[in-house]
């Protein structure tokens, strides 16, 4: 019973390599912990203070006058009744089984607490992923209107499958956009196997689109289709090679949806 006792009053945290890291600290002022972090200090409860980085550990005396009120406050935080009759050695027995209780409920709250995060974070991230599949969805229907005039790059398809595989590892259950997506590659892949030969299956009102989209004159409206064909094949090849200058002119590299 007449054995020291020691309070544990600073922890020295070191995260990252022995060669090198990040410091931080918990130390306790009264009865308040606080978490140092180079010019940031802000209070904590207690239960924060054991962690995997712990890497120095202070402990001061208590003074013997003041061993019986430091147990006894201990064990009260557990809920436990004043235990006055009890010997200095009940007393700490007593106070070490109502510290690990008190650790092993706050083990229990973190727990609960970062199953809680993660699962908030799983929802944010899927919410994230349909976000952007649809952005990039929109996109591919754009690309898959305008195939006769610009080319499908293969860098289109495979950013589109990149998104529905991160889509799908990640838990999005929202079958119909996944069938969509599904659907859009599929329209993708048939376009860019069968745009050398797309203007020859347009028909005449496809073809002055192209033209027009080109900023060319259209052709007089009692022009042949084969006239009006070869027009849209200098169309298309006026519109590629006007948005690569511009592409080289500002020097930013084309990107595709």
């Amino acid at each position: 019973s007449g054995q020291p006792l020691y309070e544990l009053i600073a922890v020295s945290n070191q995260e990252g390599l022995l060669t090198s890291g990040h410091y931080t600290a918990f130390t306790k002022r009264g009865t308040q912990w606080y978490f140092c972090d180079d010019e940031s200090i802000k209070p904590r409860d207690w239960e924060t203070v054991p962690t995997s980085s712990a890497y120095l550990l202070f402990y001061q005396r208590v003074a013997t006058e003041n061993v019986r009120p430091y147990l006894k406050r201990l064990i009260s935080q557990a809920g436990i009744a004043d235990p006055d009759a009890l010997s200095d050695t009940e007393l700490r027995s007593r106070a070490w089984e109502a510290r690990k209780s008190l650790l092993e409920e706050a083990k229990a709250r973190a727990d609960a607490t970062e199953q809680a995060l993660l699962e908030a974070q799983k929802v944010a991230l899927i919410a994230e992923l349909e976000q952007e599949l649809k952005i990039t969805l929109d996109a591919c229907d754009k690309r898959i209107d305008s195939a006769a005039i610009e080319p499908i790059p293969d860098a289109v398809i495979h950013n589109l499958s990149r998104r529905v595989s991160a889509a799908q590892e990640n838990g999005l259950s929202d079958s119909a956009l996944l069938a969509r997506a599904t659907q859009t590659i599929a329209q993708l892949k048939e376009v860019a196997a069968s745009q050398g030969n797309l203007i020859e299956s347009l028909n005449d009102e496809a073809l002055r689109k192209i033209i027009a989209t080109a900023g060319m004159v259209e052709p007089p409206s009692d022009a042949t289709v084969d006239d009006v064909r070869a027009q849209a094949r200098r169309a298309q090849a006026l519109y590629l090679t006007a948005k690569k200058s511009v592409a080289q002119l500002v020097d930013v590299p084309h990107a595709y949806n």
